[in-house]
């Protein structure tokens, strides 16, 4: 399990979504929708989930071409948790259904589909990827 303290990078690539149509708002609801989702996937606390910045329940959202969106976020992965534990959970098949359920959460509480076309959710494609942080990138050393 390595030291007391890892950290995860996780990296989801959303075939389907493009971030050009997601404002700043839905980019928050999505990132709250994503962290909490994540952090059941991996079995910790929601604080253990940061966005790009640090921030607690946080998922970060970049545009990486016409047809794809890349959410990342890191992990503190406390005592006993491996990064191999972390990937068999968070495999392309078994995260697509919570990230499909954080886009209609959005959804509901906007009242359809914003951001991104009506049938995009049923066609998505994910692409996930754990890496370890490596010690001297992380902020708690």
């Amino acid at each position: 399990s390595g030291p007391p303290l890892c950290v995860a990078e996780v990296r989801l690539q959303l075939l389907g979504i493009d971030a050009k149509h997601l404002n700043a708002s839905l980019q928050e609801e999505l990132a709250a929708a994503f962290s909490g989702r994540l952090a059941r996937l991996v079995d910790v606390p929601p604080s253990a989930v940061r966005d790009n910045f640090g921030s607690a329940g946080g998922v970060t959202f970049a545009n990486t071409s016409a047809d794809g969106l890349l959410a990342f976020a890191f992990v503190d992965l406390p005592a006993g948790h491996t990064l191999a534990q972390v990937r068999d959970r968070l495999s392309s098949q078994a995260v697509r259904g919570p990230i499909v359920a954080s886009f209609e959460a959005v959804e509901q509480e906007n009242g359809g589909p914003v951001g991104w076309a009506a049938g995009a959710l049923l066609n998505l494609g994910v692409v996930a990827d754990v890496l370890a942080v490596p010690a001297a990138q992380r902020e708690d050393q």
